[in-house]
């Protein structure tokens, strides 16, 4: 069975019953993420990848809120879907020191690193973005938005940047 296409405004209820729609979700999800990385590892890119995709989803009506999880040396963000599931997009970037091995992109009930979520405040900023490119690319392809979501990320200020006396 091919899974449903994720159409803007068309908006999806969420049902741990049906494998399409999670089918559909996870490979946007994923086609999403893999544009913004490019090839690169997701190690502290989950507000990154998270913050958009949350917004996009809101946009073609998919519920879902931004939360995260305190792991003791570091944070980490992720989406919870509408009906309390877990969608995290950078799940695999913590495989390495843990016991669970996740997916690049994860749906399901908390893992271990999904434990006490509370409400993440951030991840407002990319709502407008995400509607401006609804309107731009009609057919609202994850490729595309996370080739954008890519290029604003790469303009923005690191720490590694020379600060410049005036």
């Amino acid at each position: 069975m091919t899974p449903p296409e994720i159409t803007p405004g068309r908006g999806i209820t969420l049902d741990t019953a049906d494998k399409s729609v999670d089918a559909a979700i996870l490979a946007f999800a994923t086609e999403f993420r893999e544009a913004i990385l490019m090839g690169g590892a997701s190690a502290r890119m989950c507000a990154a990848i998270s913050g958009p995709l949350c917004a996009a989803f809101e946009v073609i009506g998919i519920p879902c809120g931004l939360v995260e999880t305190d792991l003791g040396e570091c944070n980490h963000v992720f989406l919870q879907m509408g009906d309390g599931r877990v969608l995290d997009p950078t799940a695999d970037q913590f495989n390495g020191c843990s016991r669970e091995q996740l997916p690049g992109v994860y749906l399901g009930a908390g893992a271990l690193i999904h434990q006490f979520p509370v409400r993440w405040p951030g991840g407002q900023e990319w709502r407008p973005l995400m509607a401006e490119l609804k309107r731009l690319y009609p057919q609202f392809e994850a490729h595309k938005l996370g080739d954008s979501v890519h290029h604003v990320l790469r303009t923005l200020p690191t720490e590694n940047d020379a600060e410049i006396d005036l």
